[in-house]
């Protein structure tokens, strides 16, 4: 019986084995990370962890000296994470970036600047822009912890949060 079961579980190693080398290897994380990405190869027995960082509003600035570049992340061989973005910090060509946003996307408040005194698409005070009115106030909630939060006219919900 002993046999048994050490002929079972020498297959079974054997065939985990087998399924772990057609894995590709999976990069190495970065610090600090900001979201996970799980990505998987179609039957889902292969997956890894990647790291999405956004640098590009108020709360993920890139130093003085440094700007933000967003990147397509590039996938461990048979998985798939096409069109998923991530960005990084680094050195400032000295020039500002073109920004994607509508020319007049903060006309009350004005565009926040970054620390090398370029323009980005946020706003400075967004609830100035939505000009809420007196019986719809203005709140904000957050979608992603450490992003920018959305902004919206009228009473919080409670799925907001």
């Amino acid at each position: 019986m002993k046999l048994f079961y050490w002929s079972l579980v020498t297959i079974l190693l054997l065939a985990l084995d087998q399924v772990e080398a057609e894995c590709p290897t999976c990069p190495n994380r970065t610090d600090p990370c900001q979201e996970l990405a799980f990505i998987a190869n179609d039957d889902f027995s292969c997956f890894c962890q990647l790291c999405i960082n956004q640098c590009d509003d108020r709360f993920n600035f890139c130093g003085a000296g440094f700007q933000c570049v967003m990147n397509l992340l590039v996938c461990p061989a048979n998985l798939s994470c096409y069109g998923i973005q991530s960005a990084a910090c680094e050195a400032w060509s000295g020039t500002c970036p073109s920004l994607n946003c509508a020319d007049n996307n903060c006309p009350r408040s004005g565009r926040l600047m970054d620390p090398n005194n370029c323009e980005t698409c946020t706003c400075n005070n967004p609830c100035m822009e939505l000009n809420c009115p007196e019986e719809s106030p203005c709140y904000s909630f957050s979608v992603t912890p450490g992003r920018e939060p959305n902004y919206q006219c009228g009473w919080p919900n409670y799925y907001d949060y």
